[in-house]
């Protein structure tokens, strides 16, 4: 009864321990909203119907899903990866011109943003759901996040920004 007390004790929170997972999962929701986009194909390029794509970061704990949701036709079709920020390299936010993240510009063709992950060795988590032929379900040491349909060119920096916090702040990166 002693060691059930005792327990107990250690499940209480206390009002800063309640601020700060208020701050965390606030930071979690803000990455959330700013890693979203959503692009939306009409039928009148060759396919039949409307084709959606819907691409975000979920944010549990440290555990980071990259996703991609696709409507069309065929049905809807997820895929994703899913991995342990702790264990993830970021690209530094303060150098414009890294090529492991920014804006890339294809004129008429529109722009998208991306952001290079990179995860340190020996961990290589497994992508799942549907994915095209040619990227089988094997392990992977990196991974690019795109954003398309931006809402402006900024938004790869400020998901960045909120990323690089949340790791310094909650998932201490580890080698």
């Amino acid at each position: 009864m002693k060691g059930l007390l005792a327990a107990a004790s250690l499940m209480v929170m206390t009002e800063a321990d309640w601020k700060a997972e208020d701050a965390r999962l606030s930071l979690a929701q803000e990455i959330e909203q700013e890693s979203e986009t959503l692009v939306v194909q009409d039928g009148n390029h060759g396919a039949l119907s409307e084709r959606r794509s819907r691409s975000y970061i979920e944010v549990a704990g440290c555990d980071l899903t990259a996703l991609i949701e696709e409507d069309g036709p065929d049905g809807q079709r997820v895929r994703g990866l899913t991995f342990d920020l702790a264990r993830t390299v970021l690209p530094d936010s303060e150098d414009p011109n890294s090529i492991t993240w920014g804006v890339v510009d294809l004129g008429e063709g529109g722009r998208f943003g991306e952001i290079f992950f990179e995860f340190t060795p020996p961990y290589t988590p497994t992508p799942k759901g549907f994915l095209y032929p040619d990227a089988p379900h094997k392990p992977t040491s990196w991974h690019y996040f795109t954003l398309r349909e931006l809402v402006d060119g900024a938004q790869p920096y400020r998901l960045l920004v909120l990323l690089t916090r949340y790791q310094d702040s909650y998932c201490s990166f580890t080698r």
